[in-house]
């Protein structure tokens, strides 16, 4: 599950990722954060290489200063399909 974790230097997106396919994976989360608006304030990519299948794996994004409110969303990037789109 992820959540939205903050200090008093800002704010990151952390959680875990676990592959339920059934070879090794390689993936990019793509966070975004918006402010109480809904306006994109930040964003981040973090790659998560050789995902095992069955392998849970943790991440955390890096500490940005975020307005107290933010909140985020999160797009599982696998790349491109096999017919290259």
């Amino acid at each position: 599950h992820p959540q939205l974790r903050h200090s008093t230097d800002g704010g990151f997106v952390s959680g875990a990722v676990e592959n339920t396919g059934s070879s090794e994976e390689s993936v990019s989360l793509e966070i975004r954060y918006y402010d109480a608006g809904g306006h994109q304030v930040a964003s981040d990519t973090v790659k998560l290489d050789q995902l095992s299948s069955g392998a849970t794996r943790p991440f955390a994004a890096p500490l940005r200063k975020l307005p107290a409110d933010a909140s985020y969303s999160i797009y599982l990037n696998h790349g491109r399909n096999p017919y290259g789109n």
